[in-house]
């Protein structure tokens, strides 16, 4: 609608006030020099942004660069939240379903370590099988990794304490699990009304500029 606008409606409004001797309304006059951008630059704007989608994904699947992007995208706002509880879920059921299988710590860490796609995550799980195969507890071996939240934390250390590390992991996949859906829901919800203001603003502007290129057209017209 926005295309349309700038590249068909203006002009014919441009037109019209030639027509009548009409003066463009400030903001008439900055769609119309967007219009004449738009219009006059297309096919650089259109390589320039092809360029950059294409430029960025080269940049990101560089293997020099992977890591880099999957720390970046725990960072994004809402979104990394999601990404983190993601991350917390699959590596705590893995976990605690490898151990629950008789596997020890040690190994069930290594498997769950090639199971996580992350870079950056993975890196963080190799430190823990470091230290944990040095004879560290997990929980504190987590908390020195710095990435796990303080609860997450508690839950483990309960678990070693009353030695049933796989039901604490377990019981901690499932309280995340829980906070995941909730996550989700949220932004679902979050999603449409910014939707809708955006179009709104959209929209009013569009309608504001046309109201007042016909007034000024109609005062024109008087005069």
């Amino acid at each position: 609608m926005v295309v349309l606008f700038i590249t068909f409606l203006i002009p014919q409004l441009m037109g019209l006030l030639d027509n009548t001797n009409s003066e463009m309304p400030a903001i008439g006059q900055l769609m119309i020099d967007l219009s004449d951008f738009v219009t006059t630059w297309w096919w650089i704007i259109l390589g320039a942004t092809i360029a950059a989608v294409f430029g960025f994904v080269s940049y990101i699947k560089n293997p020099n660069n992977h890591e880099w992007w999957d720390e970046t995208k725990l960072k994004i706002p809402l979104f990394g939240k999601v990404l983190k509880t993601r991350f917390f879920v699959q590596f705590l059921e893995t976990l605690a379903n490898l151990v629950g299988n008789g596997l020890n710590l040690l190994k069930a860490l290594e498997l769950s370590r090639e199971a996580t796609p992350n870079l950056y995550l993975k890196k963080k799980i190799s430190k823990i099988i470091d230290y944990v195969g040095d004879g560290a507890a997990l929980s504190r071996t987590m908390k020195r990794v710095g990435f796990f939240p303080p609860l997450l934390l508690d839950i483990v250390a309960v678990g070693e304490q009353t030695g049933q590390i796989g039901e604490s992991l377990e019981r901690a996949a499932g309280r995340y699990d829980r906070e995941l859906a909730k996550d989700i829901a949220k932004i679902s919800a979050l999603i449409q009304p910014v939707i809708v203001v955006t179009m709104a603003l959209l929209v009013g502007i569009m309608a504001y500029m046309m109201i007042s290129v016909i007034f000024e057209t109609i005062s024109g017209l008087n005069t």
